[in-house]
């Protein structure tokens, strides 16, 4: 997991680099990223979130570089890892607008992104029939914390509203 965490860092200095970041920033972005990597300690590479950061790193780089298809692949990617990702989407489409307003632009990103999704979430729904609405309900459970984006959206709804949502 460490070194696709060092990939990660990697992939979005290259990245960093493409968008004519000079070589002064780049040297601070590499020592900020080796730093944030040790400071996380073993949590870096006993967890999924490595495999979700180069997802990511990928997809913002083929982003960059206006690749619809590959961006949309690495999105899928991440997101059939955890959820999270999808929050990237508006950012990523923002940041160039005049770009993914091509509807073609767009059907090659989502084309991608469909694809890997459900091949990277086939297999749990291979073996479970309830594998979302466990997701959701586990996530559900967990209620106001820092480890479950969707736990926290939910906690909030729930401070919000007063309603009971899955559990």
């Amino acid at each position: 997991m460490g070194a696709l965490l060092v990939g990660a860092i990697v992939v979005s200095l290259d990245t960093a680099r493409a968008t004519g970041v000079d070589p002064e920033g780049l040297r601070k972005r590499a020592w900020l990223g080796a730093g944030l990597m040790l400071a996380q300690g073993a949590i870096a590479v006993h967890r999924l979130d490595a495999v979700t950061a180069l997802c990511v790193a990928l997809a913002v780089r083929d982003a960059v570089l206006r690749r619809p298809l590959g961006c949309g692949i690495w999105a899928g990617l991440a997101t059939a890892t955890k959820f999270v990702p999808v929050l990237m989407f508006p950012a990523l489409f923002a940041a160039d607008v005049r770009f993914w307003r091509d509807a073609r632009t767009l059907a090659r990103f989502a084309s991608g992104f469909v694809v890997t999704l459900a091949a990277g979430l086939a297999p749990m729904f291979a073996f479970s029939t309830h594998a979302l609405s466990d997701v959701f309900a586990y996530h559900a459970a967990r209620g106001l914390n820092c480890e479950s984006t969707f736990g926290f959206l939910l906690g909030v709804w729930r401070l919000a509203t007063g309603a009971r949502v899955f559990v």
